[in-house]
């Protein structure tokens, strides 16, 4: 009997993952609770013990010592105290069994569900308390199964929930049941139905403990993470810094070939991690983050309360700055906390073009703008007269004399020439009477007619 009881106490113990002392424990409230059901004797302050070694319960109940009783249920006279404990003096306390004789069928029959209740609450604070000090741990377990709330792994003595928010994107459609995972711990609370043990991939830390895991130096502390800012299934950028003089952070992560980093990829699959040297000088942290991009100067001010950099690239690296959709410059903000503003060479030498310069364009753009006016209508006036005199070749020499003399009279009016100069450009005889030969090819449509 008393080994039947060591023995199963020992398998619950074992199976629930507790300690025999809970399993006993456990079982000690059960006849407590029993107790007071089937006698109806609530007695606040009674206490119940089992005995492992003989297999026996009892039921105590502590009561003050005193010479004459005037409270039978909490005051015991001296004479029985001493036949308990033979030392007990008035105004000590002494504890008084109160066993029923037909407890062991009670707590058979009335302790079991109190029993069990009692192991499960126990159990579920022993998982608490194991999960709540392994927060931002990394974990492997396997995969349970997948539904709608998400992933549900499997710990032996727990199940964790990886929910849609803590997946890296595209990662769902590759979990397999009994496939073996690793993830972040992020949270652990209690819940009415036992703690909540909530697991990510997701979490920026996860790609910290990976690194930590992988680079003897961080986990030394001569190379510390700084800062990591994360898009997750996409791209990840860690500000390392080391604390040793003379190491090379980033060499440190990388390692001999990028060994170090490729088992931290290897892990997050198709995930881009980028590893930069943290830096006192913001600026200088503002160009690192920037990377690959190159950047010619950072300015540092702040508007309306907020940091903002602005930060001068070369055209042709405005793109690589700004990143497929942003992501290079968003990743940036949230690494280094400030605000940043692409602009390229080009926009800045725009923008820097003297006063000067842009007062005289100012005055001269009318003038231009006169001018190309102008040339515009003298060639709509040279279109016109050629079309007039195509239409009227057939009127013979005196029409185009006239149009080839007002032709004339123009240019030399533009010209700036006036009398005799004038005649000297243009004689009047060999315009007014030109020869007879003349007459055919200067009217070819004539002849032909």
């Amino acid at each position: 009997m008393r080994s039947d009881f060591g023995s199963a106490i020992a398998q619950i113990a074992s199976e629930k993952g507790l300690n025999q002392e809970d399993v006993i424990s456990a079982l000690e409230t059960a006849i407590l609770s029993a107790y007071r059901k089937v006698t109806g004797d609530q007695v606040p302050n009674a206490v119940a013990y089992f005995d492992l070694a003989s297999g026996e319960s009892k039921i105590y109940v502590p009561k003050l010592v005193v010479e004459e009783v005037a409270d039978p249920e909490a005051e015991v006279i001296l004479s029985e105290a001493q036949a308990i404990d033979p030392e007990a003096e008035p105004g000590d306390e002494i504890e008084v069994e109160i066993t029923p004789p037909n407890v062991g069928r009670i707590a058979a029959q009335a302790a079991r569900q109190v029993l069990l209740q009692t192991l499960r609450e126990k159990e579920r604070d022993h998982v608490y308390d194991d999960f709540i000090d392994r927060v931002g741990e990394i974990v492997s377990g396997r995969v349970q199964r997948v539904d709608g709330r998400g992933v549900v792994l499997d710990f032996g003595r727990a199940e964790a929930l990886m929910s849609s928010a803590d997946m890296v994107p595209g990662e769902r459609d590759r979990y397999r049941l009994g496939q073996r995972l690793r993830a972040y711990i992020a949270e652990v609370r209690k819940d009415l139905k036992g703690p909540v043990v909530r697991v990510s991939r997701a979490h920026k830390d996860f790609i910290r403990r990976l690194i930590e895991q992988e680079v003897p130096e961080v986990q030394s502390g001569t190379v510390e993470i700084k800062e990591i800012a994360r898009d997750p299934g996409s791209r990840t950028k860690v500000a390392v810094a080391a604390t040793q003089e003379g190491l090379d952070p980033v060499g440190s992560c990388v390692g001999m070939r990028g060994t170090r980093i490729q088992n931290v990829l290897r892990e997050l699959g198709n995930e881009k991690v980028e590893i930069i040297e943290w830096s006192d000088d913001t600026a200088t942290f503002i160009q690192n983050a920037l990377s690959p991009a190159e950047v010619e100067r950072v300015e540092l001010v702040e508007i309306d309360g907020q940091q903002v950099a602005s930060v001068l690239v070369d055209a042709n690296m405005v793109s690589l700055a700004i990143g497929r959709d942003g992501q290079n410059t968003r990743l940036a903000n949230r690494l280094t906390g400030w605000k940043i503003n692409i602009r390229s060479t080009e926009e800045e030498d725009a923008n820097d073009a003297p006063p000067e310069d842009a007062a005289l364009s100012e005055k001269a753009a009318p003038a231009e703008n006169a001018a190309l006016a102008e040339d515009a209508a003298k060639a709509e006036d040279a279109a016109k007269a050629e079309d007039a005199a195509s239409a009227e070749g057939a009127a013979g020499v005196e029409s185009a004399v006239d149009v080839g003399s007002l032709a004339e009279a123009d240019v030399s009016a533009d010209a700036g020439v006036e009398g005799d100069e004038a005649e000297a450009a243009s004689p009047p005889a060999a315009v007014a009477q030109p020869e007879p030969t003349d007459v055919p090819r200067a009217a070819g449509p004539q002849s032909n007619a």
